[in-house]
């Protein structure tokens, strides 16, 4: 059985961040939806954007960053295309590395 691991010294901590967090997903300019995939390497947190048929592209956020790094962009970025923008495991956001 897998064990989850936090990134965040305290629950305190992590409260504050995943506030800031939301915060800053508010900011998105365009609709979206959130989505936890599992994996084998832990649970993946997902914000989709853009036209369901439109062709994918996926958005991978710099070190010591996060999926929302892409609101200002996403705009114009999900007109034309299904974006998926991942939190990296083992760095900040909302995805969770396991055991």
């Amino acid at each position: 059985m897998s064990k989850s691991s936090s990134i965040f010294k305290t629950p305190e901590g992590q409260a504050k961040y995943l506030a800031a967090y939301d915060a800053t997903l508010a900011l998105w300019p365009v609709p979206y939806e959130s989505l936890d995939v599992p994996t084998r390497f832990g649970s993946t947190h997902i914000i989709i954007s853009g036209p369901k048929d439109a062709p994918p592209l996926v958005l991978l956020h710099g070190a010591n960053d996060s999926a929302t790094a892409w609101y200002p962009n996403i705009a114009d970025l999900s007109r034309n295309y299904r974006t998926y923008a991942l939190d990296t495991i083992g760095d900040v956001g909302k995805s969770v590395a396991g055991h």
